[in-house]
């Protein structure tokens, strides 16, 4: 778990990694990857990598920081969007004005 958002885990034999959607492809054509399928519809989010992929300790902690570096990725662009949309909020049209802004106008535009 990467910020309560999960980038990886166990099921039977197989580690499920979380992956950017756009890499699913690319990820796929790897023999010792298959799409996460576990309701019967692939998810592009995330894949199985089977076991025997995985018995060399630098491939398998390769595979665990793919998916630590996704969610994390994940979690700066959520704070990304997040001050992008409170600055719009802030300054946007048909918001209030600032302070500063108040004491800019005429005298008897303030009521």
């Amino acid at each position: 778990m990467v910020g309560e958002q999960m980038c990886c885990g166990v099921l039977k034999n197989d580690l499920i990694v979380r992956i950017e959607p756009t890499d699913f492809t690319t990820l796929v054509a790897d023999p010792h990857v298959r799409p996460f399928d576990f309701t019967r519809r692939p998810m592009q989010g995330m894949v199985y990598v089977d076991v025997s992929a995985l018995r060399d300790p630098e491939v398998l902690r390769a595979w665990i920081q793919h998916g630590t570096d996704y969610v994390a990725s994940l979690r700066r662009r959520r704070n990304a969007a997040s001050a992008a949309s409170r600055a719009q909020f802030q300054s946007g049209p048909g918001s209030p004005p600032t302070a500063a802004a108040c004491q800019k106008l005429p005298g008897d535009l303030i009521h």
